[in-house]
Formats: C-alpha cells, sequence, structure tokens
C-alpha cells in the first residue's frame, strides 16, 4: 500500500499492489510520469528485497541466539552430572571395595589376590604430587576415579618396590609423555585416595600397565596379570 504525504511516497506492499493503484487512480495516473512511475515500482521491488534480507537476518540472529542459550543449559547440565558422579564414586568408596584388617581401601576385584598386599600412605611434596596428579591425568584422565586410582596406586607400588621418587618412577617405567594437561579435581582425589589415605585399586602389587588396544608388549604379557580395567592391562612384576 501507499498514501501520499507533503508531496513524498510512502511505499508499502508488493510492487504489484503499486502497480495496480497507480493504473486505477485517476489523479495518479493522469498526473505521474512514466519515470517517476517506474521509479516507484523499482524502489517498492528494493524495499521488498531488503524486507525479506532484514526477516532472514533476524531469523538467522534468533536461531543462533536460541542456540548459544542451548549450548550454555546443555554445558551446565553436563557439568552438575560430572561433579555428581565424582561426588558419589569418592563418598561409596569404601562401599564399592573391601576392606582388610587394616582398614586398607580396594575398589576393584583383581584376577589374582595378594591377602598379604596392603596399601601404604607416602607423603609427596607439592612438586611431586603435581607430577604424580599429571601422570594419571595423562594415562587414565577419562577413565573415571578407579582407573585413576589403578594408575595412582602403580605409581606408589613402583616407589615402595624400587625405592624411586615419583620423577624416577616416570622416567625409568616409561609413564606418558603427555603431562602439559591440568590434573581434573578427580584425579586430585584418586592421588590423595592413594598417597594420603592409603587406599589401592586392587589387593595386588601392580607396577606395568599398557594399552592393548595402541600396542602391543610381549614383555607385559610376561610379567604377572592383575587385572584389566578401562583402556589398560595392569600387572605385576614377575620375579626372577
Amino acid at each position: 500500500m501507499w498514501w501520499m504525504y507533503g508531496g513524498l511516497y510512502k511505499i508499502q506492499g508488493t510492487s504489484t499492489v503499486i502497480e495496480n493503484m497507480i493504473t486505477s487512480n485517476i489523479n495518479i495516473r493522469d498526473t505521474i510520469t512514466a519515470k517517476e512511475k517506474s521509479f516507484i515500482i523499482q524502489a517498492a521491488k528494493e524495499k521488498e528485497a531488503m524486507n525479506r534480507q532484514l526477516m532472514e537476518q533476524k531469523q538467522q540472529e534468533e536461531i543462533i541466539r536460541k542456540l548459544d542459550d542451548l549450548n550454555t543449559r546443555l554445558d551446565s547440565i553436563i557439568e552438575a552430572k560430572a561433579n555428581d558422579l565424582s561426588k558419589k564414586s569418592t563418598q561409596h568408596i569404601a562401599s564399592r571395595g573391601n576392606t582388610d584388617k587394616n582398614n586398607a581401601k580396594f575398589l576393584l576385584t583383581p584376577a589374582v589376590v595378594d591377602e598379604n598386599y596392603k596399601g601404604v600412605k607416602i607423603e609427596l611434596s607439592p612438586e611431586h604430587r603435581d607430577l604424580a596428579e599429571r601422570i594419571v591425568m595423562g594415562e587414565a584422565g577419562g577413565e573415571g576415579f578407579e582407573g585413576q586410582v589403578l594408575v595412582a596406586q602403580a605409581i606408589r607400588d613402583a616407589m615402595t618396590t624400587f625405592g624411586y621418587s615419583v620423577p624416577e618412577v616416570w622416567k625409568n617405567l616409561s609413564y606418558t609423555k603427555n603431562i602439559n594437561k591440568k590434573p581434573s579435581e578427580e584425579v586430585k582425589r584418586a592421588v590423595s585416595f592413594v598417597f594420603d589415605e592409603g587406599g589401592s585399586a586392587v589387593q595386588h602389587r601392580i607396577i606395568y600397565f599398557y594399552a592393548p588396544k595402541i600396542v602391543k608388549s610381549k614383555f607385559h604379557e610376561s610379567q604377572i596379570f592383575v587385572i584389566e580395567y578401562g583402556g589398560h592391562r595392569v600387572f605385576d612384576r614377575r620375579e626372577k
């Protein structure tokens, strides 16, 4: 539709509507020039195109806003669920595991149990604790609390068996070189469970582990198999 205000045209609607009104309105038909008519129709077409673009842009902006909102809400739900599962895992350690006469905690049932094995507490310096957490994060950051405790126990058992420090375990047993990732709170709790509380994943000494989906290892398979969990097969040292 269109109206005239003070000699100026305000154009709305389609060019077809304007075409019809120009043709049917005697006053307009008799006074408007062909050039003016052409301009009005072209202006209407351009405005139609701009209106469509504006609507499409607004729709795109609205879709993006809604997607951002959904992503934020999904991230919050996932983070809350992860924290909840992590807390439950820590809170129910004792109920899921075993406890020997010295109250040593075990989370998993191995292929073979060593009745004489018990976890010990080891005091770590801040630097060595940080390295232990980073090793666990690199080896088992995505394998849950039990998988992380397995790796932490392997570090501790190697320390007590060979007299190594954490850096020496890392170097001499060729653990992951990927220690740049910041340890998660779950990993920190796993390391604390092993070193500060004397907890263990299994009631058996463990020294070696490897990921069979990534590599093959005759050496590891020649040792004493203890457990397979997550992406690792875990072994004790076979004494010669």
